[in-house]
């Protein structure tokens, strides 16, 4: 069972709509699809959310520290609940994945994602699941820093939502059933394409 889905980005509201901070519009997106709001929480270093199944809590975050120290934050919340890292589900931007496209795996490499390392080294482990929103690859001469912290255009802003809400939803729906089977899960998130 999950237990904890955090959103990497970074706090500064220049970033909200950027690409590098796809996974926090998931997890704001997804805290409203159960009708509820993130609050700021100084503890924690990040906004959470509280979602309840009978005896089970799920919690939704998003660290307000920058994007290289979320792991800190995710750390910090995961060690005072006893929260295991694979209990745990990161949701991130991904270059290598078509805009418009997800997939969800558990483990791997980091690719680069500094978020991504600082989490594999604060939970020292890299054994958690990974959901990734694919915002495609900058052109040829464009600096990938320049591209991740760019907004992107209405075209793929549409396409990068449709790949939230697809996903969120399937998410929504398992978790709802108490059914976590990754297997089915990945079957459904890894079939989401542009469209």
């Amino acid at each position: 069972m999950l237990r904890l889905i955090a959103g990497l980005s970074n706090p500064e509201k220049k970033y909200i709509r950027t690409r590098h901070n796809v996974g926090a519009l998931f997890v704001e997106f997804f805290s409203k699809n159960f009708g509820n709001t993130l609050k700021k929480n100084n503890r924690f270093l990040g906004k959470i959310d509280i979602l309840c199944f009978g005896k089970e809590r799920i919690f939704l975050f998003i660290p307000f520290v920058h994007m290289n120290c979320n792991g800190m934050a995710i750390s910090r919340l995961s060690r005072f609940y006893h929260i295991h890292p694979k209990e745990i589900l990161i949701v991130h931007d991904e270059l290598d994945i078509p805009v418009g496209s997800s997939k969800i795996k558990i483990g791997g490499g980091h690719n680069g994602h500094k978020g991504v390392l600082d989490t594999e080294e604060n939970l020292k482990s890299s054994n958690f699941y990974r959901l990734r929103i694919g915002v495609g690859r900058p052109r040829k001469n464009e600096k990938i820093s320049d591209f991740v912290l760019g907004v992107p255009n209405k075209k793929d802003q549409k396409l990068i939502f449709n790949a939230i809400n697809r996903s969120a939803s399937y998410l929504h729906l398992f978790i709802q059933h108490e059914i976590f089977q990754f297997s089915k899960i990945q079957n459904h998130i890894n079939s989401i394409r542009s469209i």
